[in-house]
């Protein structure tokens, strides 16, 4: 799942599902399927953007691909980033709107990011605007020791990160429903 506002005719987010199959002999590609109608028990009509093959195996990425969605240049709309292993693939192509004549639109991925692992394993990766600078970049929270490590710039390989103890709280409390009414 991935929110952002991909569609400057909306004030409010929309949301997205990233779907993916393996496209021979390139590796597997992803599409992204969105809507930015949060209209109550309809089934709106569904947005794509071809993100592509992207941080490919035969190009030595590994990992889990994990998706976010950020306004990396500051034109208050915001487009999907790639994170694999310690690569970040971003554009600053939003999904909205298609390609003149075509239903849907393509992604660029003319930007990257050596992010690193500042930890092992992978960590989860997330999207935000960690400095009000209007412009989102990139951070990684790792479940195992609670730290929370952000970038504040969409630079190549600065290496300046900011590290913050978030916690454990997921998996360290026990939930139970005793009524969904």
């Amino acid at each position: 799942m991935v929110a952002g506002r991909f569609d400057y005719r909306s004030m409010n987010d929309c949301f997205g599902v990233v779907d993916s199959a393996q496209y021979p002999p390139y590796g597997t590609a992803f599409a992204l399927y969105y809507s930015c109608d949060l209209t109550h028990g309809t089934a709106p009509a569904l947005g794509v953007q071809w993100l592509s093959v992207i941080l490919a195996d035969q190009y030595g990425f590994t990992g889990t691909h994990q998706f976010c969605a950020g306004n990396f240049n500051n034109d208050r709309l915001d487009s999907v980033a790639i994170r694999r292993g310690a690569f970040v693939a971003f554009t600053d192509r939003a999904p909205y709107p298609p390609e003149p004549g075509l239903w849907l639109s393509y992604s660029a991925y003319d930007r990257a990011q050596y992010i690193g692992t500042p930890e092992a394993p992978e960590g989860l990766f997330t999207c935000g605007d960690w400095n009000h600078n209007l412009q989102d970049s990139f951070g990684l929270y790792y479940t195992g020791t609670g730290n929370f490590w952000y970038r504040q710039d969409l630079d190549w390989n600065s290496g300046l990160w900011t590290t913050q103890q978030a916690g454990n709280p997921l998996g360290t409390t026990s939930i139970a429903a005793g009524s969904w009414r």
